[in-house]
């Protein structure tokens, strides 16, 4: 791994690859015998087969003459004993790039035509050899496996930034989990239990070995997080998310390090921010800085000229007070000054600013109770009206960066990614709605989101418009770049985003709710019901009228508002609402399970009596004609002779949704399903999708219940458990045609229907401003009556009423 880029700090994981041949490299390419016809156990000399073949072949097939194994190969010190080396690996891929740079057009078809043959057969080898069941718990056959991998991404990355390698090499990416497992493959093992190590947790792990390659994952692995404070992940394996972050009952704010603890607290005056609430408006803090004493703040309301900047930061990094609305003097003088030099405001000038801590009330009384949801809801225009947002998160505060380095860009995202406020839901909505995040690191100043995201973009549009490929650095920023773009995931578009990309698109509606759904996958919040909250603001449905509904009918009003959902959301196994009618048992009550694609021609219907699904919607329909009996564990047989199975993702106890059937309907995800002819994953998994219980069935259309989501793969003759599946039932398939349509039944009609907060009921559209958004919240925060009053007349002049 010793090619792969790493931080300027790094942890570099302990990882040595044994050189497992018995005999060097003899040049005869990759002759590797046929899993399928030559079941194979896990013993040493298939592995070092694997190794001379698949490892050292490859490489001598891509790459041509001169090759020799032994630049790959180093001995340890004192010993005979070699190990495997990549520190030339960057020495042949240039000389192959510039191979292909000066090749003939018709030459490089022919030479990307065998450089996609021949990754293709190195994955199905990978697909066969990297499963727990063959490697068990050996970690010298997971580092060599690992090792294939890295090469083949390593590989991947180098052809794909030429062209023509660019389209015929897209989305070939091999990742070190697949999203259908709870666990990472073997060769991903030994980056996963190093992360763990070094305090990751594994809920953050689940998500990232899914979404990137292995050769980001080793960066971040070998990431050296200063966290600026102990987290105990330990009792994260046993819960749904991560809970490191949340804080107990004794939680006290904590004072800066150069601080020794005795400074006094600064409150703020409770009365005057309760009297701001009371009349419907916002409460912000102004300091004023006096030298030699005790710093004074006052409170203001937020009026049509206000430049204030709001925090967003995560309560047990030390600016959190649960007790009561004050911190120490020491972290407000910090904090303001930061806010002066992200501004530029003089030490003259006061400084404002808006922190939950001292602008919402606690809920110590009935009516500080009502004061405090009022504040709560009304933290949307807070966010959206603010001057900028300030970032604050006490890991990304010790990272040094330097705004014109490449590396410290890459670095950044890397942090980004690993903190505590990327992982937070609450924190997630504050930076969607800000018009400029601010990013406070080591350094004074703190850094414009906007300015990196756009800066980072032009960099990567010009190494797209660069003859030469991505360098491995440029690739990690290349899959990390997209950091900039989730963390502040763009369910509207500002202004700001129009002038400084006037090509920019604006959202559909259904890509809106897919990156809103999919921003908070992951992510955590103390109380699940605040989930809900956010997910109204991010889809711009009036949140409080969607919070005064009963808990089971929030969600559901919420996909009443949409007229097409992702296809995909019936393959997730996230949670779902328990309800009584059976025809509900789709219905999700959070985001979970699954990332949504964001394809547009990938979506089904929303029609009063339920969703209609196609062959358009990513979905290969089957009808198994099983009568009245509900199968969990089945195979089918595809064109005559392909068997497949299915494994319904159900509990024991689940009988299915209560009603007669004449048949099951699998809908499976159909970019899968086409992947039977590629190498399977472990046990031939291939994907998921979602069984039905069919109601009716006639030529061109069928009625069905949603009974539960399945896993589905291509039958193997090498592996173990299929023996058991040979006793599964198996039934000939009856694949139904793309225009064939399917009715997923339930009573959507009787379901409330939000209203949304601007007449378009869409992202910010051409023509449509900030401020015609930001009006958006005329109705919605005012304590008490928020659908039937409109905001306080000062806040009508600041959205320009």
């Amino acid at each position: 791994m010793e090619h792969l880029p790493t931080p300027c700090k790094a942890i570099i994981p302990a990882i040595e690859v044994p050189y497992l041949c018995g005999t060097d490299y003899d040049g005869s390419g990759m002759n590797l015998p046929d899993p399928e016809t030559h079941p194979f156990e896990a013993e040493h000399g298939v592995f070092s087969q694997l190794q001379n073949w698949l490892y050292f072949g490859f490489m001598h097939n891509l790459f041509g003459n001169p090759f020799s194994s032994q630049d790959f190969l180093h001995k340890i010190s004192g010993s005979e004993e070699r190990r495997v080396c990549t520190c030339k690996l960057d020495a042949y891929i240039c000389r192959w790039q510039k191979h292909i740079t000066a090749a003939s057009k018709v030459e490089k078809m022919e030479i990307f035509g065998r450089t996609f043959r021949l990754i293709e057969e190195a994955r199905r080898y990978c697909g066969w050899f990297d499963q727990p069941a063959i490697i068990a718990e050996n970690l010298s056959y997971s580092a060599v496996m690992l090792s294939v991998k890295v090469m083949l991404s390593s590989t991947l990355i180098a052809a794909s930034g030429l062209p023509p390698g660019e389209s015929l090499l897209a989305g070939r990416k091999f990742y070190p989990m697949i999203p259908e497992m709870q666990y990472p493959l073997p060769s991903g093992s030994i980056l996963w239990e190093h992360m763990l190590m070094t305090g990751w947790c594994v809920h953050d792990l689940k998500r990232l070995f899914v979404e990137y390659g292995y050769n980001t994952i080793y960066y971040l692995a070998s990431l050296k997080r200063d966290l600026g404070r102990p987290r105990d992940h330990r009792k994260c394996h046993e819960s749904a998310q991560c809970t490191a972050n949340n804080m107990g009952s004794n939680f006290k704010p904590k004072h800066i390090d150069e601080c020794s603890g005795s400074c006094p607290d600064i409150s703020s005056p409770m009365d005057k921010v309760n009297a701001i609430l009371s009349e419907g408006d916002i409460p912000i803090i102004s300091h004023t800085d006096r030298s030699q004493q005790k710093p004074q703040i006052e409170v203001l309301k937020a009026g049509s000229n206000t430049n204030y900047t709001a925090i967003t930061h995560v309560w047990a990094d030390g600016l959190g007070n649960p007790s009561s609305n004050a911190l120490p003097m020491c972290q407000v003088q910090r904090l303001t000054s930061q806010i002066r030099k992200a501004n530029k405001i003089k030490s003259s000038a006061p400084c404002l600013l808006w922190l939950d801590v001292f602008c919402i009330p606690l809920d110590d009384t009935e009516a500080n109770r009502k004061l405090k949801m009022a504040a709560i809801n009304r933290m949307i225009p807070t966010y959206a009206g603010a001057k900028n947002v300030l970032m604050l998160d006490s890991q990304i505060q010790k990272v040094h960066f330097d705004p014109d380095c490449f590396p410290c860009a890459v670095e950044l995202s890397a942090h980004i990614l690993s903190c505590a406020w990327y992982g937070r839901c609450w924190t997630h909505q504050e930076a969607c709605l800000a018009r400029d995040t601010f990013i406070q690191c080591a350094s004074p100043r703190a850094v414009s989101f906007l300015d990196l995201r756009y800066k980072l973009g032009g960099t990567m549009r010009l190494m797209a418009r660069n003859e030469e490929a991505f360098s491995e650095h440029e690739a990690v920023l290349a899959d990390l770049g997209d950091v900039w773009n989730r963390a502040v995931v763009g369910s509207l578009d500002t202004d700001e985003d129009k002038k400084r990309d006037p090509n920019a698109q604006s959202l559909t509606r259904d890509q809106q709710f897919a990156k809103a759904w999919n921003g908070l996958l992951g992510k955590t919040t103390t109380k699940w019901e605040d989930v809900l909250c956010i997910v109204a603001n991010l889809l711009d449905f009036r949140a409080s009228e969607i919070l005064s509904l009963p808990q089971d009918q929030q969600m559901k009003s919420m996909l009443h508002g949409q007229d097409r959902l992702p296809t995909a959301l019936l393959f997730s196994n996230g949670p779902r609402l328990d309800s009584a009618d059976h025809r509900e048992r789709w219905v999700p009550s959070r985001p979970g399970g699954l990332r949504l694609e964001e394809d547009s021609t990938h979506f089904m219907r929303v029609t009063p009596g339920g969703l209609e699904v196609d062959g358009r919607s990513n979905a290969h329909m089957v009808f198994i004609p099983c009568e009245t009996h509900r199968f969990t564990k089945l195979c089918f047989i595809a064109d005559g002779s392909e068997k497949f199975w299915v494994e319904l993702l159900c509990p024991e106890d689940d009988t299915g949704p209560n009603t007669s059937r004449i048949g099951t309907l699998l809908l499976l995800d159909a970019h899968a399903f086409e992947r039977n002819k590629e190498p399977p994953y472990s046990s031939g998994l291939l994907g998921r999708g979602a069984a039905l219980a069919v109601l009716s069935h006639e030529e061109n259309y069928t009625e069905a219940a949603y009974d539960s989501p399945l896993l589905f793969g291509v039958q193997t003759l090498m592996m173990g458990e299929d023996k058991d599946r040979n006793s599964w039932p198996t039934f000939p398939e009856e694949k139904l045609q793309d225009s064939h349509k399917v009715l997923v039944v339930c009573d959507i009609a009787s379901w409330p229907k939000p209203s949304f907060r601007r007449p378009s009921g869409a992202g910010l559209k051409k023509g449509r401003t900030y401020n015609d958004w930001l009006k958006s919240f005329r109705d919605d925060y005012v304590p008490g009556q928020e659908t039937t009053r409109g905001l306080s007349v000062s806040w009508r002049r600041i959205l320009r009423f």
